[in-house]
């Protein structure tokens, strides 16, 4: 068995010193590929479906874990605030 120093708990990575540092990682790679998606259905949905692949998809990985983006650092912050940005470009 292989020791990742990290442990994936209720969705939320946590590692051995009780940093949030994987799954601050981890989310925006989520949120690109779900704005990959939002952008190939931008073209044959409405908006409001739109919206609702983002309050279904998105806004729950921001959500879910408030606790490790308290502890972020503020360009891991700006990286997930320029993610959404591009979301909503796409949407509207």
């Amino acid at each position: 068995m292989e020791y990742k120093g990290f442990v994936r708990y209720l969705g939320t990575l946590i590692d051995s010193h009780l940093s949030w540092k994987h799954c601050v990682d981890l989310v925006p790679i989520k949120i690109s590929q779900t704005i990959g998606l939002i952008t190939k259905l931008g073209y044959f949905v409405l908006r409001y479906a739109l919206l609702k692949v983002y309050g279904s998809l998105i806004a729950p990985d921001l959500t879910y874990s408030l606790t490790a983006w308290g502890q972020a650092c503020k360009s891991c912050l700006d990286k997930l605030l320029m993610l959404q940005k591009r979301a909503f470009r796409y949407i509207s």
